[in-house]
Order: C-alpha cells, then sequence, then structure tokens
C-alpha cells in the first residue's frame, strides 16, 4: 500500500503522512493519530532505503524548475538531466513543474502543497518558498535563495568562476577588461565580484562604472521588460541588443570582454565576426556555464565549467538529510568549478 492510499484513508495530504511517519512531534497529535491509524488498517510498512548511512523517507521528488529546461544545451536543461539521473540512482522518482512567469506560481504552489520533497531550480518566488517552509517540506534550492535564509540552497561557485577567468586572462597579457552583464541577481553579480577581486589583485585599472556593461542600457522598452521578467531567451536577450552594442564602440577600448554566461558570449561573438573584428586577434571572449554547445562554435568558447553531477548529487543528498532530520542546519553551499580554456581567449 502506498503513502498516497494513507492520505485517503486519514484525510491528509501525502506531505502530512511523510511528516507523521517521519516527524511526528511537528505534527498535531489527532492528525498523527489519524495516520497511525490508517497504517494499521492497510498494514503499511514505509519504503526504507538504506544509503548513505541514513534512510529516504520520500519516493518521490518535485521538480520545479525555470522554463529554460525545454531547450536543449541551457543551463536548466544540463541539471535536469542530472538530477534525474542521480534520483533514479536511488530509486526515487521524479515529477516536473515549470514555471515560465509568475502568472504561473499559484498553480504550482498548489501542486507542491502535497509533494514529499521539492527541489526548486532557478525560480525565486518567495510565496513558494514561504509555502514549502511553512509546510516543513523538505526543499533544497538550486541557484536560486531565499532571502530569509530558511531553505537551503546549492549553488556553483560563481565568484570563484569570475576569479579563475580574471586570473587567466590576466596571466595571458590582457590589460583592458571589461564584463558584459545583465539584472545583478546574486548567482550573476558573484561572477562579475570573482573577476573584479582577480583585477584587483593585480592591480590591472578596472572601474565598475566604466568597465562593467549592462545590456539593458541598449534596450528598447518591450525588450527592457522581457529582460528585466527574465523572459527574454536563454541568452537573458542579448541577442537582440548585442549589434547595437557592438556599433556603439563601447569595446573600441578593450582587450577580453568576459560575458556572464556562454550564450551571451557567443552572441557577442557572432556580433563581431559579422563585422569583421577577428576573435580572439583583435578582442578576446569568454563566457561562463560551459554548455555543449560552446566547444562547437568557432572559435570555440574559453569558459568556466559547473560541477552539473556534483550539483545534482548535493541537493539530493541535502534532501535525504532533511527528511530525516526537521532541524538540519540550513546552509548556502557551493559546488567546485574549474577553468576551460579553448581558442576564444
Amino acid at each position: 500500500m502506498s503513502i498516497e492510499r494513507i492520505a485517503q484513508i486519514a484525510g491528509v495530504s501525502k506531505a502530512t503522512v511523510s511528516r507523521a511517519i517521519n516527524n511526528p512531534t511537528i505534527v498535531k497529535p489527532e492528525t498523527v493519530e489519524k495516520v497511525n491509524k490508517a497504517i494499521e488498517e492497510i498494514s503499511y510498512k514505509p519504503r526504507v532505503k538504506k544509503t548513505l548511512s541514513v534512510n529516504i523517507y520520500f519516493n518521490k521528488i518535485s521538480i520545479v524548475i525555470h522554463s529554460s529546461v525545454l531547450q536543449p544545451h541551457s543551463f536548466y536543461f544540463t541539471i535536469y538531466e542530472h538530477l534525474k539521473n542521480e534520483a533514479k540512482k536511488f530509486g526515487l522518482n521524479t515529477e516536473t513543474f515549470i514555471v515560465s512567469s509568475d502568472s504561473e506560481i499559484a498553480a504550482t504552489i498548489k501542486k507542491v502543497k502535497n509533494s514529499e520533497a521539492v527541489i526548486i531550480a532557478g525560480v525565486t518566488n518567495t510565496e513558494l518558498n514561504n509555502t514549502v517552509f511553512e509546510l516543513n517540506t523538505p526543499t533544497v534550492l538550486i541557484n536560486c535563495f531565499d532571502d530569509l535564509m530558511r531553505l537551503s540552497s546549492i549553488s556553483p561557485d560563481y565568484e570563484l568562476g569570475g576569479y579563475l577567468l580574471g586570473k587567466s586572462a590576466i596571466n595571458k597579457g590582457y590589460k583592458r577588461p571589461k564584463i558584459l552583464t545583465t539584472i545583478p541577481r546574486l548567482t550573476i553579480q558573484q561572477r562579475v565580484d570573482g573577476f573584479f577581486r582577480a583585477m584587483k589583485t593585480k592591480e590591472i585599472d578596472f572601474e565598475y562604472a566604466n568597465d562593467v556593461v549592462d545590456i539593458r542600457t541598449y534596450a528598447d522598452a518591450a525588450t527592457l521588460k522581457l529582460m528585466n521578467n527574465d523572459s527574454a531567451g536563454q541568452d537573458l536577450g542579448s541577442s537582440l541588443v548585442m549589434d547595437k552594442i557592438v556599433d556603439s564602440g563601447v569595446f573600441d577600448d578593450c582587450d577580453v570582454v568576459f560575458c556572464i554566461c556562454d550564450l551571451m558570449a557567443i552572441s557577442l561573438i557572432q556580433s563581431l565576426k559579422s563585422k569583421n573584428i577577428s576573435v580572439p586577434n583583435e578582442i578576446a571572449v569568454v563566457g561562463f556555464d560551459d554548455l555543449d554547445i560552446s566547444s562547437l562554435v568557432t572559435p570555440p568558447l574559453t569558459t568556466i565549467r559547473p560541477a552539473y553531477e556534483s550539483l545534482a548529487k548535493s541537493a539530493i543528498y541535502k534532501l535525504i538529510h532533511l527528511s530525516n532530520d526537521v532541524q538540519e542546519p540550513t546552509v548556502r553551499s557551493y559546488t567546485e568549478v574549474s577553468y576551460v580554456g579553448r581558442n576564444s581567449m
């Protein structure tokens, strides 16, 4: 018999059944009693999988994920594939809720209220965070954060990645860098900060006001709205304004450009090539994410590779520990990144 059957008999949600079995002290006594009676009625024994010296008390992970998961080669597509693979190793099922706009959040929240365990990847929404927190549902965030630090989160070490790119540029003799960026959310700002740290460590002349270029500055009203709503596409809307940026002459006085994601870097390379500007002979370009397509462009893109498998594995391990102990510490964790040198720098 399944948790679904117990929930039906007891008249409660599956999430409540899971908590009543695993952490009865956080559930109302009368609710625990209902669940126990339902268990006795059907002679249910929880399926417990032994691993990591702890037990797994859930059978299914609900994955709430950014809509770019639908696009092959995207960051979230890559994460999603690794999440499914890691879940399969533990014999866990997954269900997926794709969020493309804030208007879909209400329906998503309604669905996750019955979830046994939740991973939220790239979807930042206070109401969603509030819901899983108040229900005490084991939840881990990937590449997004809870501002109140109530939910654990895991991301690549973006600051280190930015630093490694900056350090490599300096070691190769580049002295006039610029950064191409967009909305300063934390996962983006950390990349900028790491690159900036490398410049300052080696006393390279680099100033935020002059050398950090926000692509939104070049957008018309309609495009700007898409960018600010995170709905301008996988490349964050850069392809919509890149020719205008290059034509503005903002890169005329620099020798290397750090784009905060690979697809933005690819957009820049394509624009430069269309204007007969050679990469890397006249200007070098580097990205971040090491998507599959990044090794296939001409020239192949120098970038930072997040450890996607470690990211997925760490998220599921944390869920397992959360399901065992409601007092498991809330943490912001960072997984390893590595420098991938190719021909664009």
